[in-house]
């Protein structure tokens, strides 16, 4: 796709492809919430994930976009309120029908981090848009929290929103430093460190890990104390060893913010927001960009249209249709 160049109409219809494959999860986990009258962990959308990280990791990277344009875009019409609303919308239902906790904490990070690169975007009227909508989202963001599967065991329903971040803040410590009965570890904090020790028994760990196979092996797993919480980097460490970690990490790192065309602050802030939410998930959170590959296919595509010098004049025209420029 980089390489070869789109009709107006083949770049139309993947844009709306993929406007499409983001609001239908939403539709699903609403159909999952009201029809059906369930919240399983693995039911992202229409997509599955075994033990529903995607429902984490999908969020945050609809969020991040959604800001990114928001505090990009000159005055919003009718028709691209409705988009953002539904972009939200999409992320809040899939993000709420999983009863995920790690969504709590770092959908919040990623707004920081975006409004933080987008900076010189922030004007009077955006800071007070900004902080609007962030009021009115709080009711929202504490009612998932209250009723998430992980915080809510610790809450009695009559918490103040400053004692509900306090107890949230207790049960995720507790939470990353947690073992089984036979002293795996369950958190991620615990089991990348324990896989870190695991890399470092001899030379053939270091080099080339234990082989991809390893990772699903529960019985190896549990030799080396892990029952739950592998991320992309331990899953890459035990798979591959170091070396295969390291070349995973800068390839992809490469590939989102390398580009031969000229770096718009628009698109070299994409470029930065998406880097950051790999080295998030990937470190921190989860396999989703080295195992279920669902984001990479939403991402793929937009990063090709932006730093393809072939889509040069397709983007300007995505910009001013998005009343991005004028």
């Amino acid at each position: 796709m980089y390489n070869s160049r789109l009709t107006n109409k083949q770049f139309a219809i993947l844009l709306k492809t993929i406007y499409f494959c983001i609001v239908i999860q939403g539709i699903a986990a609403a159909f999952n919430l009201f029809v059906l009258g369930i919240r399983v962990e693995g039911y992202v959308g229409i997509m599955s994930s075994l033990g529903g990280t995607t429902a984490t990791s999908f969020p945050v990277l609809i969020v991040a976009i959604s800001t990114l344009f928001f505090l990009y875009n000159k005055s919003l019409n009718k028709k691209q309120l409705i988009s953002l609303v539904l972009f939200l919308m999409s992320a809040v239902l899939v993000a709420f029908s999983s009863g995920k906790r790690g969504v709590y904490i770092l959908v919040p990070l990623i707004v920081l981090i975006t409004v933080f690169l987008a900076r010189k975007r922030l004007k009077r009227k955006k800071v007070r848009q900004l902080v609007l909508v962030s009021i009115l989202m709080l009711p929202v963001f504490f009612y998932g929290v209250i009723n998430s599967k992980g915080f809510s065991y610790n809450l009695t329903g009559n918490e103040s929103y400053s004692e509900i971040v306090a107890k949230m803040n207790d049960y995720s410590k507790e939470y990353e430093s947690a073992t089984d009965v036979r002293g795996s570890s369950i958190g991620r904090t615990n089991t990348t460190i324990n896989a870190l020790e695991a890399s470092f028994v001899d030379a053939g760990s270091v080099i080339v890990g234990y082989g991809f196979g390893k990772i699903k092996d529960k019985f190896f797993l549990s030799s080396i104390s892990i029952f739950y919480g592998i991320v992309g980097f331990s899953n890459t460490l035990i798979s591959g060893g170091w070396i295969f970690s390291f070349v995973f990490c800068w390839l992809m790192l490469v590939t989102i913010l390398k580009t031969k065309t000229k770096k718009d602050p628009i698109s070299y802030s994409f470029f930065k927001v998406i880097a950051i939410i790999f080295l998030i998930i990937h470190f921190v959170y989860s396999s989703d960009f080295i195992v279920s590959l669902k984001l990479t296919f939403i991402i793929m595509p937009l990063l090709a249209i932006f730093k393809s010098p072939k889509y040069l004049d397709y983007k300007y025209q995505l910009y001013k249709s998005l009343n991005i420029i004028s």
